[in-house]
């Protein structure tokens, strides 16, 4: 895990008791403490005997979200428009033949005689 990294006061030296009963020395204005040496009551302590946090690196890029759920389906669109008539298509058959002649008719009556 990584280090907490505070600065000190201006002009202060020498060393600082951590919550894990070692000494850590200020070097550089600066006073780095591995995460077991700190507590919330030494942080308390050092915050309002005027130290300041110091920027640290970047972490880390956390872990990806999980996918989110999928969407609903959409509406039904609208029923399209009838299209254009068709072309009209070609022409029958070749005309066909002449019929047959019927069958002669019956013989009249005769007519008056004079």
């Amino acid at each position: 895990m990584a280090n907490y990294v505070f600065q000190a006061p201006s002009g202060l030296t020498g060393d600082v008791l951590a919550a894990d009963g070692l000494r850590y020395t200020i070097a550089g204005g600066l006073l780095s403490l591995p995460a077991n040496a700190v507590t919330p009551t030494l942080i308390n302590a050092l915050i309002t005997s005027g130290w300041n946090w110091q920027v640290g690196a970047t972490g880390a890029a956390g872990s990806a979200g999980a996918t989110g759920a999928t969407g609903t389906t959409g509406g039904t669109s609208a029923t399209g428009s009838t299209g254009p008539a068709g072309a009209q298509g070609a022409p029958g058959g070749p005309t066909g033949g002449t019929g047959g002649t019927g069958t002669t008719g019956w013989t009249g009556p005769n007519g008056p005689h004079k």
